[in-house]
């Protein structure tokens, strides 16, 4: 495989990219669950 280097660039940059993408979603998922775990489910249901 040859690569030029600017293919190699574009592909070097990928793992890191991919994942801070991959901890913002983490991230994302838990504060979200962590707000909903410490809420009483009947409260919460009756405020909807």
């Amino acid at each position: 495989m040859c690569f030029n280097r600017k293919e190699q660039a574009i592909w070097s940059s990928s793992p890191p990219l991919v994942y801070v993408s991959m901890l913002l979603t983490l991230i994302a998922e838990l504060i979200p669950s962590r707000m909903a775990a410490k809420k009483n489910p009947i409260i919460a249901l009756r405020s909807e």
